[in-house]
């Protein structure tokens, strides 16, 4: 999805024909922006949730190993596939449209997709364990998804329109997300790590009630 995007938003605004730089360079961090957000919504949160629920959990804790690795080594294994989508965008940008970024640029994206994909992967999870239904994987997190997609300026700038939607823009990770990537100072790194390690926290108490004992079966 967010190639065939490119393509298309770089065929309307000329970006084949070498011209838009400008709008290459604003285009290209908001479609990794979404991509990365997109892919944590999806994956994360259910898997974590059939990890819980479907005792996969409670057998890998019976292993001589570390629980937590189950949980971070498919994290990090669907971070991967993120990093390689991004290059397959940058080089897609570079071969269509004749925009390469620089290296601080393509570092800026690096950062941001790894703090995005980190921030939605908590709210997918603290989602998906709150709801503890398909609702949470595909309903709530499909309209968070497409509300922060159009609010954010992924592809254009929507939240300048007045001080009430720049408001609304914050209250999804992508925008201060994308204010990084696009080496708008650093501002957006603050509510970035703010998103994460909210999320993060979330995610624990959410996760500490799910372990709680039902009632009548305290030891």
């Amino acid at each position: 999805l967010p190639s065939g995007l490119f393509m298309l938003f770089g065929v309307l605004f000329g970006l084949s024909a070498g011209r838009n730089i400008e709008y290459a360079q604003y285009v290209l961090p908001g479609m990794v922006g979404v991509m990365c957000s997109s892919d944590a919504l999806y994956t994360v949160g259910p898997t974590v949730r059939g990890y819980l629920t479907q005792g996969i959990a409670r057998e890998f804790a019976s292993l001589p190993c570390w629980l937590g690795s189950l949980f971070v080594g498919f994290v990090l294994t669907r971070l991967l596939f993120v990093m390689l989508s991004m290059v397959c965008l940058v080089i897609l940008s570079a071969l269509a449209f004749a925009y390469v970024p620089d290296p601080i640029s393509i570092l800026r994206i690096l950062v941001g997709a790894g703090l995005c994909f980190a921030a939605y992967a908590m709210i997918a999870v603290g989602v998906t364990l709150s709801v503890n239904s398909g609702l949470g994987d595909y309903g709530i997190g499909s309209i968070y998804y497409f509300l922060g997609m159009f609010l954010c300026d992924a592809f254009f700038v929507i939240s300048e329109i007045n001080p009430t939607m720049r408001s609304i823009s914050y209250l999804f990770p992508l925008k201060p997300v994308l204010v990084f990537m696009r080496g708008d100072g650093l501002d957006g790194m603050i509510p970035i790590l703010g998103w994460v390690l909210g999320g993060l926290g979330f995610l624990l108490c959410v996760l500490r009630l799910k372990m709680l004992p039902a009632p009548g079966r305290e030891k």
